[in-house]
């Protein structure tokens, strides 16, 4: 028996890297034609960190989700060409009637915090 190796009971257990926070941006961007949806698609992804582009033409609203901060996001669209701005969601009659401005319209998403762990 080798006494270099510990018993299976006392072997540390692996030590894992704390998870990527992944933030999700919701982006305006002038987005006229199939071609236009194809452009803003190439150049988010080839943004080092963006793992998601879901893209509503009708909209021209963009969703994109990674380990990449807003601003990146927005100079890297204005450089090829293409307006973006932040999403600004609209808030209802109800919601100023009732002086509560912390409330969120009803379906709005919030920015919350995706961790990935990747396992080898």
């Amino acid at each position: 028996m080798a006494a270099s190796e510990p018993p299976p009971d006392e072997q540390p257990s692996p030590q894992f890297p704390p998870p990527l926070p992944y933030k999700t941006w919701v982006l305006k961007v002038s987005i006229h034609c199939q071609a236009c949806k194809r452009k803003v698609k190439k150049v988010l992804q080839s943004i080092e960190g963006v793992y998601i582009t879901d893209i509503d033409e009708k909209q021209q609203k963009v969703t994109v989700t990674g380990n990449v901060e807003a601003d990146a996001l927005i100079k890297k669209l204005i450089r090829s060409g293409k307006n973006a701005e932040m999403w600004h969601e609209k808030s209802s009659f109800n919601d100023k009637k009732s002086g509560n401005p912390n409330q969120r319209p009803e379906g709005a998403k919030s920015n919350e915090n995706i961790y990935l762990l990747i396992l080898r």
